[in-house]
């Protein structure tokens, strides 16, 4: 999915914000699940993933409300 989004930036041509947005609440709207997720809101699900820099390294993960433990990136 991170591919999908670096491709909308380039290609549209605007912030990664764009992408991201539908990244999330497109397929929480295509499966019926866009009242409990796919924003950050609150009442809705504390699934989260957290990017940095501006190859939107995964630098952790939310499920639940909860951080998982921090693997090392692939390289």
């Amino acid at each position: 999915m991170i591919g999908a989004v670096r491709n909308a930036e380039t290609m549209m041509g605007c912030t990664v914000c764009d992408p991201l947005v539908m990244a999330s609440g497109m397929p929480a709207r295509f499966l019926g699940l866009d009242r409990q997720r796919g924003r950050t809101a609150e009442g809705y699900a504390a699934d989260l993933v957290a990017l940095r820099g501006e190859q939107l390294v995964v630098s952790g993960n939310c499920v639940a409300g909860a951080w998982l433990a921090q693997r090392s990136p692939e390289r």
